[in-house]
């Protein structure tokens, strides 16, 4: 009877478990229409898996949705800058990533490596929790401030480090999101989206138009093609100098230039593209005072180095 009575409880448990599974995706296919999860939503759409950051009061609105999401994985770490640095990381391997932070002294801990993946062009959202919009109208004397009233001083800091920024509402939500993630991807730069404590958990009641895709000027991209293949042909020794927009815009894999006789052509580097992992070539890098020698003299010894492209404008 002992025996039967554990497998009916083993057995009645697991169906618990069951339903409650049931329950919970239920509820995060309702609550996608609410403002934090909108946004995370969006993110898995675009690839991001993993969330770094620490834990703090402002910012628990958006790790319990993400906790509470089970396609994403919060990511904690010892500080915000580690939180940051972990990002910049992820996006280097994966192509995008995204850190969450509290406001005020927890976005500033992470504002450096934000910097960095902005110099790196790295697509990298920074997602921070604020006090609520009725605090900030008030303003109130809260922690995380200057006790000044003043609650936007720290978006307003990030902005040179980020090429998008916006406060989200539930008015804004869904065209904000689609903008940033435009804005991120195109110049594959940094994102940031603050959210008020009492928006975080709202309906969101806003639409978006479909954002215009970035289009190629025909003209300038052919005057551009003419003009390099010209100076190449032209040379009787070349060697190529990629910059780190070619790993970030996932071109790698089209990189080759080859000489007359077909041989591959030497392959030189600045410092931010040695520091890629996905090159696929054995690059050597070119910088003063670090670079050796013979990587120096083959730098110079191309033709294109020795002398000036023609001064022309191009259509761009």
């Amino acid at each position: 009877m002992r025996s039967i009575s554990r497998k009916l409880t083993k057995r009645a448990a697991i169906a618990d478990r069951c339903h409650l599974q049931a329950i919970a995706e239920v509820a995060c296919e309702f609550i996608a229409d609410y403002v934090v999860p909108h946004v995370l939503s969006r993110l898995k759409d675009i690839g991001v898996k993993d969330i770094f950051g620490v834990a703090g009061d402002f910012a628990f609105p958006i790790h319990d949705a993400i906790c509470s999401d089970r396609g994403l994985r919060f990511v904690g770490s010892c500080n915000e800058l580690n939180a940051a640095y972990a990002a910049d990381g992820y996006a280097r391997i994966h192509g995008i990533a995204a850190v969450s932070t509290t406001y005020g002294v927890g976005e500033l801990s992470a504002i450096n490596g934000i910097a960095g993946s902005y110099v790196e062009h790295l697509p990298v959202f920074q997602l921070v929790g604020m006090p609520a919009s009725g605090v900030q109208a008030a303003h109130r004397l809260v922690h995380h401030t200057l006790g000044n009233g003043e609650f936007d001083l720290f978006y307003k800091m990030a902005e040179p480090v980020v090429c998008a920024q916006a406060i989200m509402t539930p008015d804004n939500c869904v065209a904000e999101t689609e903008r940033l993630i435009a804005a991120a991807l195109y110049h594959r730069r940094p994102v940031y989206l603050a959210f008020p404590g009492d928006y975080t958990n709202m309906p969101v009641i806003g639409k978006a138009d479909q954002v215009a895709e970035p289009t190629t000027n025909a003209d300038a991209l052919d005057a551009a093609v003419k003009a390099v293949v010209a100076a190449v042909s032209a040379s009787k020794v070349a060697c190529t100098l990629p910059g780190i927009i070619v790993s970030r815009s996932a071109a790698c894999r089209h990189l080759r230039i080859t000489s007359k006789d077909e041989e591959q052509a030497d392959f030189l580097a600045v410092c931010l593209a040695k520091a890629d992992p996905k090159l696929l070539h054995d690059l050597h890098v070119v910088q003063s005072g670090i670079a050796l020698p013979e990587h120096i003299e083959l730098f110079e010894k191309g033709t294109l180095a020795q002398r000036r492209l023609p001064e022309t404008r191009l259509p761009f």
